[in-house]
């Protein structure tokens, strides 16, 4: 991750009292998640990439998976314990960077409800190879990504814009998608200004 977007993280989290006060918090579980759950009624292991508050984390510890949460942020693991505490369950929450975190095993489920769009462009070819050694045959993956909506979507702060067609080329073949949604936010307060489109992806791994 770059200085400045590092700066960027360093300076919401010490202005956010709360995890509300966060332009990315989100107050549900990420799209296709509850979904993702249903198929697996035995739940599994799950890990959470760029966890921020903790909400998909606490969802899937709730239903009975095994969770390990991650993030760059102390403050975004210190909220996911709190919550994770709040709600009764237990969660492995971590400082980490996932670009050349260890692991621990593979994982049934894999979200990432804004991390990917948050690291480089030059560090996206490493993400890509620890999702894939992560991620077990057969697993979900469910990825939250600002889309890039025209050529000229450039901002040079906030979420790192990508479209569709260059998201699936990504983790092509290994990962097929299996179900899509947009959404355009107008009230989130990036730096930038508002108006991002959110693009919710489910991968399925069709490794051999």
């Amino acid at each position: 991750m770059g200085q400045q977007s590092r700066q960027t993280f360093d300076r919401l989290y010490g202005d956010a009292a709360a995890p509300e006060d966060l332009p990315w918090n989100h107050g549900t579980p990420s799209d296709f998640l509850e979904q993702v759950v249903a198929a697996r009624p035995d739940g599994g292991r799950a890990l959470d990439l760029g966890c921020g508050s903790g909400v998909d984390s606490v969802f899937l510890a709730q239903h009975g998976w095994q969770v390990t949460s991650l993030d760059f942020m102390p403050q975004a693991v210190e909220m996911t314990r709190k919550r994770a505490e709040a709600a009764g369950v237990t969660v492995s929450a971590q400082v980490a960077d996932i670009t050349t975190w260890p692991g621990d095993g593979t994982f049934d489920v894999i979200v990432d409800a804004g991390c990917l769009h948050a690291l480089e462009m030059v560090d996206r070819p490493a993400y890509r190879r620890q999702l894939l050694q992560w991620l077990a045959i057969g697993g979900d993956y469910v990825l939250r990504h600002a889309e890039r909506r025209h050529l000229f979507d450039r901002r040079q702060m906030g979420p790192k814009r990508v479209s569709r067609r260059r998201i699936k080329k990504l983790f092509a073949p290994e990962l097929v998608e299996r179900d899509f949604r947009r959404n355009l936010i107008t009230s989130a307060r990036y730096p930038g200004g508002p108006g991002f489109t959110h693009t919710s992806y489910w991968f399925e791994d069709r490794r051999d």
